[in-house]
Parts: structure tokens; C-alpha cells; sequence
């Protein structure tokens, strides 16, 4: 079989533990493919012998088609496998405790499989499986902080801040958090501010210091780990389990941002609302459809055609019509047309030589967004584009137009804000939104979004500054909606 016979194989336990049981095991090509091959004989077999209608299901054809086809290949060719190590990371970070340094480090050796992962399988967990390990250390005595793999020690730690947060922003002074989570051995003591922190087996290192440190130093440690892995593969970012983590993270470091702020808002609300008073944004008015006879009147209605405009690949379900003018999407760009004759007005088809992903109506502003999340604003009258040097989610939610400042606000699918000048200039940008965004609303002098996680959120439409934050304890699908004042989720 020449140089690719043998496969690495990473088993891993199907429990909550995800214990890795074998890592980076050699196992000849051909015996694994014929192994493979058998499994999946005898799980057809046992399928036929349930129920021989499956023999006619579109999906069992299907799969015993390509199991035939697998079976008939005589060899395998890979390319050369080696349990050497590439080189190696390394990282740390500090904090003060009770007159002591608390010191966390993080050393981990870069495998193959994570050296050449270029995307794909993208559910994979063997390329972030880097042996190594974390460690804590005060006073000259260090003890390890979990097990051999530190990126499942940070999917624990990530749970234990999670935790740790909900405990604080539910306003309870005296808590522990001391469950068992899988590769990490950490407990926190909260008591009245005072936190300790209990590190490792028995005897563990036990270190006293402050909630907020307590909390920075582990978020630290898991951003520094994450961004050290991306550094040496920026390919890593493809990986769906890679990702998750890394908004984890994000989200986490933001929910203790707003935990730990001083909420000025709450303190003088009246203060911003009379600051903010004439800010409103640009509504269309609705027009009133006009007919020739009362409706009282109309017994049947025969529509006739007045115009036609043909198009290949249109986005029906996008189609906007705003006051006379239809904008219409499709693979093609984006085409303004008069609603009354159907005459083209504008058209775009490509932002800065890249594909357009999505489009909003902001008064009397388009607001696009092309395929790398780069916006530009475009005058619904002229046509005429201004495009911003800020790029964010290509997939755009809402926008609005705040006239009496020349600002457009868009938000986007990540729950992401931006204020946008009409000549493209980027006035501002909040880049830590919390989860997939629902929806957004412009409620007079603020912004409000709601994200799936449950997240309410107000802004400063002006500057991007977070006024309040609620955590419903639900996930959201729709909203948020404004009724006499009030925001309903």
C-alpha cells in the first residue's frame, strides 16, 4: 500500500465526559476500511431483516449503493501519516490574590492532524485534540488545572465561569460552584466578595482573591489559548466546535463587561431621555391605496397586467417595495424599479468586486452588505453609493435612519451594531453581541435587539453605548416590538 497504510484514530467516550480513550492510534488503512465495511453490512442486514420494505426506501438504496462501491475498491491510497509533533505553544497569564500572584500557564504540542486541517470534516474534534497541559501556580507550587487535552479544560472552565455569572448578575452574594465538569478540577467559594478558589486534587492549591479577578484571569487564560491556536492555523476558524468555543468566549467576556459596569442609565434615565428627545428615526409614511369606487361597491376585481420585468434567479421572498419603487434581489445583484411602469432606476451588482449577501431599507438609504460583511449605503432616488471601510455579518437584520443626526444604524445576524454616515463613514461599531440575533428595533432615542439566547439589549443610536441589558431566561424568536413606550420580546 505503499507510504499511506496506516490511519491516526482518536476514540472518544459518547458520554458527557468526552474521554479520549485512544489518541492518535495507527490502524492499517485497509484493515479499517474493511472493518468499516463489515459494520456497515451487518447493520444493513440487520435493517433488511426488520422490515424487507426498507429494500425500497430511497435512503437504504442509497447507502447500500455506496457501501457496494466502498467494498469493490481493492486499495486505499492515503497520504503519510506520523505521531511526530510539529512544535509547540505556550502562554500564561497572571493574577493578584490575597498578596499572592496566581499565576495560570498553558503549554501544548501541535499534531499533525491540526497542522494540515484545511476545513474539513468541520464537526472534527481530533485537530483541536493538542496534548499538553495547564497549570497553576503561586508561592513557587504549581498543580494541574485538568487533563491531557487543555481544549477540553477550557470548555469546562468556560461552563464554570457561565455558572459564576449567572450566580452574580442573579444578585446572590454567597454561592459555590463545585460540580464536577469533565477535564477540570476547579472549585469557587463566593462569600459576600470574597472568592477562593480551590485548584487540582487533594490537597489543592487553594488561592483567595476577588470575584472580578477571579472571573478575568479564567476568561484570560481561555481568549489566550484560543487565539494562540488560530495563530498557528487560521484554518482552525472552520471548524464548527472551534468556533463555538471562540463565541464563548466573546460572549462571556461581554455578559462580564456588563455584569461588572456601572449602570449610569439606571441611576439618571431622565438625563439621556432629555438629551436624546427630537432623536427619532425616518418612518415611510404608509400610503393609502387609492380606488375609483367604494369598496362597499366591488362585487369582483379583474386584475389585468401593466408591466413586466424578467430577471433569472430572483429572490422573491426579499422583494421590497418602499413608497413607488421595488427593489428586487437575485444572483445577479440588486435592481431598483419604478413600481408604476416597471423602468429600471438602479441597479448594483457586485460591493468592492464581491458578491452582494444581503440588503435593508434605512429612509432613504439601501443599506448592503456583499459576501465579506462590507456595507455601503445607497440613495434610493440616485442610486449614488457610499461605501464603509468597517465590514461585519453579511447578513443584515434591520436599519434605520436617524435624520436630525445624518445616521444610519444597521444591525446584522450576529447582533452587531454599526452607525454609518451617508459618504461611508463609520461613525461607530459594537462588536460583542451576544448570540444570533432575532430581530432589531428603533424605538425613539434608542436601539433594541433581541438575540436567540434570550438577550434584550438597549443602545445609544448616537455613540453604540449599551444603556441595559435583561436576560429573559427563555431563548427568543420574535421581537422586539414597541407598544406605547414599552418593549415587548
Amino acid at each position: 500500500m505503499g507510504s499511506g497504510e496506516h490511519l491516526l484514530l482518536t476514540f472518544m467516550s459518547i458520554d458527557r465526559e468526552h474521554d479520549v480513550l485512544g489518541f492518535d492510534v495507527p490502524v492499517l488503512a485497509a484493515e479499517f476500511v474493511h472493518a468499516v465495511c463489515k459494520a456497515c453490512e451487518r447493520l444493513l442486514a440487520d435493517l433488511l431483516s426488520l422490515d424487507d420494505h426498507y429494500a425500497a426506501d430511497p435512503f437504504v438504496r442509497h447507502f447500500s449503493g455506496q457501501l457496494a462501491a466502498l467494498a469493490r475498491r481493492r486499495k486505499v491510497t492515503l497520504s503519510r501519516s506520523s505521531t511526530g509533533h510539529d512544535g509547540e505553544m505556550a502562554g500564561a497569564t497572571s493574577r493578584i490574590g490575597d498578596g499572592r500572584e496566581l499565576t495560570f500557564s498553558y503549554e501544548m504540542s501541535l499534531t499533525p492532524g491540526f497542522v494540515g486541517y484545511h476545513g474539513e470534516p468541520t464537526f472534527d474534534w481530533h485537530a483541536l485534540l493538542l496534548p499538553g497541559q495547564i497549570l497553576a501556580e503561586t508561592d513557587g507550587h504549581h498543580i494541574a488545572l485538568g487533563g491531557r487535552f487543555p481544549i477540553f479544560t477550557v470548555v469546562s472552565i468556560l461552563r464554570r465561569v457561565r455558572e459564576v455569572l449567572n450566580h452574580t448578575e442573579a444578585g446572590r452574594a454567597r454561592f459555590a460552584c463545585r460540580g464536577r465538569l469533565p477535564g477540570l478540577m476547579l472549585h469557587v467559594d463566593c462569600n459576600d466578595g470574597l472568592t477562593r478558589l480551590e485548584i487540582g486534587p487533594e490537597p489543592a492549591l487553594v488561592v483567595d482573591t476577588t470575584l472580578d479577578a477571579a472571573i478575568d484571569v479564567l476568561l484570560s487564560l481561555s481568549r489566550l489559548i484560543i487565539d494562540d491556536i488560530h495563530r498557528q492555523n487560521s484554518d482552525i476558524k472552520l471548524n464548527v466546535r472551534f468556533d463555538d468555543i471562540d463565541n464563548d468566549v466573546r460572549e462571556l467576556q461581554a455578559w462580564f463587561e456588563d455584569v461588572r459596569r456601572e449602570n449610569k442609565y439606571f441611576e439618571r434615565p431622565e438625563a439621556y431621555v432629555h438629551s436624546h428627545a427630537g432623536l427619532r428615526p425616518h418612518e415611510v409614511d404608509p400610503q393609502e391605496p387609492s380606488f375609483g369606487w367604494p369598496l362597499k361597491d366591488v362585487r369582483a376585481v379583474y386584475p389585468s397586467r401593466k408591466w413586466v420585468w424578467a430577471q433569472s434567479s430572483i429572490h422573491f421572498s426579499a422583494v421590497n417595495v418602499v413608497d413607488d419603487m421595488v427593489l428586487v434581489p437575485s444572483l445577479h445583484g440588486l435592481v431598483a424599479l419604478d413600481a408604476s411602469t416597471g423602468r429600471e432606476i438602479w441597479a448594483i451588482e457586485q460591493l468592492d468586486n464581491t458578491k452582494l449577501a444581503s440588503f435593508t431599507v434605512a429612509g432613504p438609504y439601501v443599506v448592503l452588505a456583499n459576501e465579506r460583511g462590507q456595507r455601503a449605503l445607497v440613495d434610493r432616488v440616485t442610486g449614488r453609493m457610499s461605501t464603509s471601510s468597517a465590514a461585519s455579518s453579511p447578513i443584515l437584520i434591520s436599519a434605520a435612519h436617524f435624520a436630525t443626526q445624518d445616521l444610519v444604524v444597521v444591525a446584522d445576524y450576529r447582533s452587531n451594531l454599526m452607525g454609518i454616515r451617508p459618504d461611508g463613514e463609520t461613525a461607530w461599531t459594537y462588536e460583542r453581541g451576544q448570540g444570533t440575533a432575532v430581530g432589531a428595533a428603533f424605538p425613539g432615542p434608542v436601539v433594541s435587539t433581541l438575540s436567540q439566547p434570550g438577550v434584550l439589549s438597549a443602545f445609544d443610536p448616537l455613540k453604540g453605548d449599551v444603556l441595559w441589558r435583561v436576560r429573559l431566561g427563555a431563548a427568543g424568536h420574535m421581537g422586539p416590538f414597541e407598544h406605547e413606550g414599552r418593549l415587548t420580546p
